[in-house]
C-alpha cells in the first residue's frame, strides 16, 4: 500500500528543487545589480561632496575681493567633480565666458555619461554652491526584466562662510 502512495510522487523533489533554484537564482542577480547600484551612487555622491566643497571655497571673501569668485566656484564645482571620475571639463578656463556669464548662474557639463550640473548663487548673500551628478548605468541581470538602465543622480550642496566673531587675547598681570 505504502509503495503506491511513493510512486505518485516521485519525481517531487526535482519540481521543488527547480522553483527554489529560479527563486535564489533571482535573489542573487537582484543582490550583484543591487551593489553595483550602491556603488556606483556612493561614487557619485563623493563626486559632488567634493566638487560642493570645491566651489564653496572659492566664494570665501578676501579683502581685496569680499565677494568671492562665483566663476571659479563653478570652475571647481565642475572640476573637482569630475576628477573623481578621472574626467576633465570641456571648458578648462574659469575666465571664460561659459563659468563667468552663464544663464541662470548654472553650468552643466557632459563626459564619459556623466552629466554635472553647478549651481552658484548672486548677490553672494547665500554663498551656496550646489553640484548635482547624474549618470545612466547599464543594468546587468535586471535586463531580463526589461530594465536596461537606471537613473542614478546624487547632489551637494556647500556653503561658504567665515566666523563672523571677533576674538581679542588680554595679557593680564596683578600687582
Amino acid at each position: 500500500m505504502l509503495t503506491g502512495i511513493r510512486r505518485t510522487r516521485s519525481g517531487q523533489a526535482i519540481v521543488i528543487m527547480a522553483l527554489a533554484m529560479v527563486a535564489i537564482c533571482g535573489m542573487l542577480a537582484l543582490a550583484i545589480d543591487a551593489g553595483r547600484l550602491y556603488f556606483q551612487r556612493r561614487l557619485m555622491q563623493d563626486a559632488v561632496d567634493s566638487g560642493a566643497l570645491a566651489g564653496a571655497q572659492s566664494l570665501v571673501g578676501t579683502v581685496a575681493n569680499p565677494n568671492g569668485q562665483p566663476n571659479y566656484a563653478l570652475y571647481y564645482a565642475l572640476d573637482d567633480t569630475f576628477a573623481v571620475f578621472s574626467q576633465n571639463p570641456a571648458n578648462n578656463d574659469p575666465n571664460s565666458s561659459f563659468y563667468t556669464a552663464p544663464i541662470n548662474h548654472t553650468v552643466t557639463d557632459t563626459q564619459g555619461g556623466y552629466t554635472i550640473t553647478a549651481v552658484a548663487p548672486t548677490g553672494y548673500s547665500n554663498k551656496q554652491v550646489e553640484v548635482t551628478v547624474s549618470f545612466n548605468a547599464t543594468a546587468t541581470f535586471v535586463q531580463v526584466l526589461g530594465f536596461r538602465q537606471i537613473a542614478i543622480v546624487a547632489t551637494a550642496t556647500a556653503e561658504a562662510g567665515t566666523n563672523a566673531k571677533t576674538y581679542a587675547l588680554f595679557a593680564y598681570t596683578s600687582g
